[in-house]
């Protein structure tokens, strides 16, 4: 994939993905190590996984209350990215 899609001639390579790293992505990651391109791990629908997690703790699905919104979104994003991480 990384010589088809001539991905050595790039000065820096991002890879985004969603949920979790195919093959691919590590291939790429690796083949990019091998010829020395610098490259950044991008998370794509962030908003989407931080919503959903709020949701798992109970929030309704209007979120009217701005107040419990925006109490809730703090540690909820500190989860998402110690999540993130222990992935990456």
């Amino acid at each position: 994939y990384f010589s088809t899609q001539g991905l050595s001639v790039f000065d820096c390579v991002f890879v985004l993905f969603d949920n979790r790293f195919t093959q691919t992505d590590i291939a790429t990651l690796t083949n990019c190590m091998r010829f020395r391109i610098p490259t950044y791990i991008v998370r794509s629908t962030v908003d989407v996984h931080i919503r959903n997690i709020m949701y798992k703790d109970g929030l309704d699905g209007d979120c009217d209350d701005v107040t419990v919104c925006e109490s809730l979104f703090p540690s909820t994003c500190g989860r998402f990215i110690a999540d993130t991480q222990a992935n990456v």
